[in-house]
């Protein structure tokens, strides 16, 4: 309206042409503006909500479980990678004060299988511990000896099994008994009954009257022998029947007339597999009755404040430590065990996956 208003009083005045051009031009831009401006605008028909939109406790109640969940992973990762762990075999040694018995290479399963040469691998292994056995402790009388570590989890059991049937395979007659009445796994790996074995033993040499004859029939009922490569030299006692208190059982008089028992038996080697010595009594009434004890360490599993305990707590007990076997050894010791079974089985050397 303003520029028609000027565009009249230009006329009355009697202004020249290019003055009202301009004012013409004017007008012309504004009307394609105004043009333009028109085209952008739309009519929306807002209708009425069901509910509020915010808040909604359902919702923002999982969203806020799925974070806390995943920052509660991160945080565990993060805490486990800044606990302080050992790297190698020498280390663990140097930490416990024992000397490395053997370090057992520890090779990932691919697609769910295990490489073909992780059993050569782990023969070999096995066969070194079984050499130092035998030398250390010569079968000139029964060597009982208790296979441990120090929290759960770190390969105890596989090591007992392994160095029992080393034994067996050199023709050492060797009695494997699983001491762990807790969590017990070695019937697992050997395809055995759980009972009976020794807490039936135990609680038959618990009872009163209970003899010598006893006993021994309880030891008779629950031997399994087992085969394979290494004849009739390989017997296993499982854990046995589950007990309401274990550590009650095991540091009653039942535990020497039990090994008393064993005595009597033409065995050279009873290997125990037996609970971990840190958190629970069980292995320290086994660690007391064996004449040595062997400590297994997983590369991966062990910590500075463990190995620490654990060589306190072996102090304390005051028991013959043989040596520890350290599971989860690098590539080098894998290597050189791989070479000497490829070298057997007169196939070139070649590298294991670690």
């Amino acid at each position: 309206m303003a520029l028609i208003a000027q565009l009249r009083a230009a006329r009355a005045r009697g202004a020249s042409p290019q003055e009202l051009d301009a004012i013409r031009q004017q007008q012309a831009n504004l009307a394609i503006e105004l043009a333009n401006a028109g085209s952008d605008l739309s009519l929306v028909n807002a209708g009425v909500p069901d509910g509020a939109y915010t808040p909604r406790p359902v919702r923002n109640g999982l969203l806020a479980f799925f974070a806390a969940l995943f920052l509660g992973v991160i945080a565990a990762l993060a805490r486990d990678r800044l606990v302080p762990r050992v790297s190698n075999p020498r280390e663990v040694s140097r930490l416990l004060g024992l000397p490395l018995l053997v370090g057992v290479p520890f090779v990932h399963r691919r697609f769910g299988r295990r490489p073909k040469l992780l059993r050569a691998v782990a023969n070999e292994a096995y066969q070194t511990l079984q050499a130092s056995v035998r030398f250390h402790l010569p079968a000139t009388k029964q060597q009982v000896i208790l296979v441990t570590s120090s929290v759960e989890g770190e390969g105890k059991t596989s090591v007992a099994a392994g160095l029992a049937r080393s034994l067996a395979r050199v023709g050492q007659k060797t009695l494997l008994i699983s001491g762990d009445l807790r969590f017990p796994t070695l019937h697992e790996l050997f395809e055995t009954p759980l009972a009976p074995g020794l807490s039936d033993i135990l609680v038959a040499a618990s009872n009163n009257g209970a003899g010598p004859g006893t006993v021994s029939a309880a030891i008779d009922e629950s031997v399994q022998t087992v085969f394979g490569g290494v004849g009739d030299n390989l017997h296993v006692i499982p854990s046995g029947t589950r007990v309401a208190d274990p550590a009650k059982l095991l540091f009653s008089d039942a535990l020497p007339a039990f090994f008393g028992a064993l005595e009597q038996r033409e065995y050279q080697y009873v290997i125990v597999d037996g609970p971990p010595l840190l958190g629970i009594a069980d292995s320290h009434a086994l660690a007391r009755t064996v004449d040595s004890v062997i400590v297994v360490s997983r590369l991966d599993r062990a910590t500075l404040e463990d190995l620490t305990e654990l060589r306190d707590m072996l102090e304390r007990l005051e028991v013959h430590a043989l040596g520890v076997v350290v599971v989860g050894a690098r590539r080098s010791i894998a290597y050189a065990y791989a070479g000497a079974a490829s070298a057997r089985e007169g196939r070139p050397r070649g590298r294991v996956s670690a």
